[in-house]
């Protein structure tokens, strides 16, 4: 009996962890360069001053057969040393996942690329700093526009909608919500199954 309690605990605990894990987590990912990728041709200052990086997020480098990726240290970054990176790639489409905060380098090791500005640093925020999506109530308290000479009244009472209630999508405390409830319907079920087990032993 205490093995199938325990065995049931376990499996509790892991639902609801997971379904924890799964609703908090979530990233942008971000093309390195932009359109024109890990090139030459591209403002890699222009692009980070443009780009909001968290916790969280992922980098992704596309690049040709004459470029790669070496992840360096500040002092190397800045004087586009390539003899000692903290990690190389070149297989063309490399993912970098930003799974904590701080600064993080990354130039091209090939010949003149670093010096001709090909290289990038990602200062990555903490991810409870992101933003988060207004809420439908925040939107419905915005004040009308300014009533405009010969433009309708705007005081007068609104036609009646007859289209049926409008479709929003979830937000993040709903989703949350639904995900918990899935977890708790899960665990009532792993419950009941080993009830059932227990009794046909």
């Amino acid at each position: 009996m205490k093995r199938l309690c325990a065995t049931l605990t376990a499996k509790a605990i892991f639902i609801v962890l997971s379904s924890i894990m799964v609703s908090c987590v979530s990233g942008t990912n971000h093309t390195v360069g932009g359109a024109t990728g890990w090139d030459l041709v591209s403002n890699m200052k222009n692009w980070t001053d443009t780009s909001v990086f968290y916790t969280g997020d992922s980098l992704e480098f596309k690049y040709g057969v004459q470029h790669d990726v070496l992840e360096v240290d500040q002092d190397a970054f800045s004087k586009c040393q390539i003899s000692k990176p903290i990690s190389t790639h070149n297989d063309g489409n490399t993912v970098i996942t930003l799974d904590q905060p701080g600064t993080r380098y990354f130039i091209c090791g090939r010949r003149d690329h670093c010096e001709s500005g090909l290289k990038v640093q990602v200062d990555i925020l903490p991810n409870n700093r992101r933003p988060r999506p207004p809420s439908s109530a925040s939107q419905s308290r915005r004040p009308p526009p300014p009533k405009r000479h010969g433009s309708p009244d705007l005081d007068a009472p609104p036609t009646p909608d007859t289209r049926g209630p409008s479709q929003h999508s979830a937000s993040p405390v709903q989703s949350h919500t639904a995900s918990l409830l899935y977890s708790f319907i899960f665990i009532i079920i792993f419950f009941l199954w080993d009830l059932s087990t227990l009794h046909r032993v």
